[in-house]
């Protein structure tokens, strides 16, 4: 939802309004120091820049603003103490803006290292016992509510088959831990075989949810089909030892959510002037996917 894409590897300079937030995240830093700048490809609604000062690698995020309401306050509280061992290491953070500098952790995105499913389900299992106890809900009724009044609010209705869907998600029981919400293969860093040590980006909708969301985010970002995320599922909760066997239908209705979600967050995008080919395709792509499920 937040982020897609790999580095370009071209040196460019940093742009002129990164540069600024670059000297007031390191004030103490020589700007003529700072090296190697690469245009980091995704990030839907902020940009980010790869660069080096005194042979240390960073990355730098520059938050554009955004129509849609993000807790900066807890995502800075959040990376720079609960989750900050599962993440990469925060080196500055600026309020009320949400730009930030962190280390750059070296290995490939998820989305290019092809894993398998033991892998990635010994990864999610161990994400999601590591992850402390947030604090928040990540209600996804609300999330998509919020979504859909902003886009109503600049013009934009989703069709009537959309509202029905999205009322159904308040009679579904979900059940409910610490979750990171937007967990798509582009926000993970395999930095060593062991998925112990993924490094995982992007925490700023992390809440309490239904861990089979995480799940279905990532699943879907890698392209599996029903049976594969079927098997990821079936995986995980072996490996977490859950009593837990959801059915057919419960699996549909997180998949569901999950899609509901990202119509909603793309409607609200594009609503507000964010015209990118990516959302356009992510508005499309969901689309297409509900009906499926409902076909």
């Amino acid at each position: 939802m937040a982020s897609r894409g790999s580095p370009m590897n071209q040196i460019i300079e940093l742009p002129p309004d990164a540069a600024q937030v670059l000297r007031r995240l390191r004030p103490q830093w020589r700007m003529d120091d700072v090296g190697n700048v690469e245009s980091l490809l995704g990030g839907y609604t902020n940009d980010n820049y790869a660069l080096t000062y005194h042979n240390a690698d960073y990355v730098l995020r520059f938050a554009r603003p955004s129509p849609l309401s993000i807790d900066r306050t807890f995502e800075k509280r959040l990376l720079a103490g609960p989750i900050a061992l599962l993440t990469a290491p925060l080196v500055a953070y600026l309020l009320p803006e949400g730009h930030m500098l962190t280390r750059r952790v070296a290995g490939p995105l998820l989305v290019d290292a092809k894993p398998d499913r033991v892998a990635l389900a010994q990864y999610l299992a161990r994400l999601h016992l590591r992850i402390p106890p947030l604090g928040r809900r990540y209600d996804l009724v609300q999330t998509i509510g919020r979504d859909l009044r902003v886009a109503a609010q600049r013009g934009e209705l989703p069709p009537p088959w959309f509202a029905k869907e999205h009322e159904s998600l308040t009679r579904a029981a979900l059940q409910i831990r610490p979750c990171h919400n937007d967990l798509n293969p582009w926000n993970v860093i395999v930095s060593a075989s062991d998925p112990a040590r993924w490094c995982t980006l992007d925490w700023e909708i992390a809440g309490d949810n239904d861990p089979l969301f995480d799940l279905t985010c990532l699943s879907e970002g890698l392209g599996w089909s029903l049976d594969e995320t079927d098997a990821l599922i079936d995986t995980y909760l072996e490996l977490i030892e859950s009593p837990r066997v959801p059915t057919s239908p419960q699996r549909r209705t997180i998949r569901k959510a999950y899609f509901l979600r990202e119509y909603a967050w793309a409607l609200a995008q594009l609503a507000s002037g964010n015209r990118r080919v990516e959302i356009e395709a992510q508005l499309k792509r969901s689309s297409e996917a509900l009906k499926e499920l409902n076909g």
